[in-house]
């Protein structure tokens, strides 16, 4: 979806990314960007050794148009994920790693695992 938000990354950096947080030694073998969002880049990760896939989720560049109150969210959104995964039994992915200090990439981003979901339709009546 087009936004004017979303700070999309090449696939040269998100490779990059896994490396810096994961190891050298990771390699990605897909990258596929989700874009269901209005507001944050979100990339499914696929990596050559580990059989699941992760989350890259990318915040939006300083300087970039919101409203007061969408300033600065991703790093309330991971400890929202971290208490809600500690402290209930709710299905939450789990955080991996992350990066608020803005350096590699100029914005936050953290790395999170992907859960499986089954979506529910609603019946009107």
């Amino acid at each position: 979806m087009k936004s004017k938000t979303k700070n999309h990354l090449s696939e040269e950096k998100i490779r990059e990314l896994v490396k810096t947080n994961f190891g050298e030694e990771c390699e990605v073998s897909s990258i596929k960007e989700l874009t269901g969002g209005m507001f944050n880049a979100v990339y499914l990760i696929g990596r050559v050794r580990e059989a699941d896939e992760i989350i890259l989720k990318v915040g939006v560049l300083p300087g970039s148009p919101l409203l007061s109150y969408e300033k600065d969210l991703m790093p309330t959104e991971v400890e929202c994920i971290n208490l809600i995964r500690e402290n209930t039994k709710v299905p939450v992915p789990e955080v991996l790693a992350y990066d608020f200090s803005r350096t590699r990439i100029g914005s936050d981003y953290f790395f999170m695992t992907k859960i499986k979901a089954r979506v529910q339709q609603l019946q009107r009546g």
